[in-house]
């Protein structure tokens, strides 16, 4: 009984890391949109962009650069949260490989309440 509360607990855990996962994934998707955005911005001031000026070159060049951070930060968040998911899916193997025993449904409730899980 007490390796199901554990196995149950460990459940629980999975469970809050997939939503820390799917916090992750939403802001890289959206570091991603704002990149596409600033693409689209940097598209349009280019063609623009007085090539005889040494201001409006400027300009443009630091619009570039801004952009550039933005990706190199959204290829940061990708890396770390590749790196959650990974760890994740490792955790999860574990607990698989840990829980794979069968259990009876009788010991369920018992377990739940050793494990501190609201019965429901």
């Amino acid at each position: 009984m007490a390796q199901l509360a554990q196995c149950l607990k460990g459940a629980a855990k999975l469970d809050e890391t997939v939503e820390r996962v799917e916090v992750d994934r939403k802001a890289v998707q959206s570091a991603f949109s704002e990149i596409d955005q600033s693409k689209a911005a940097l598209d349009q001031k280019e063609s623009s962009v007085n090539q005889r000026s040494k201001a409006s070159v400027k300009a443009f060049n630091a619009s570039v650069e801004r952009h550039n951070v933005l990706v190199r930060a959204a290829k940061l968040k990708q890396t770390d949260l590749n790196a959650a998911i990974d760890a994740h899916n490792i955790e999860v193997q574990s607990h698989n490989n840990d829980c794979a025993k069968k259990y009876y449904a009788s010991d369920l409730p018992d377990a739940k309440k050793l494990a501190g899980i609201t019965i429901e």
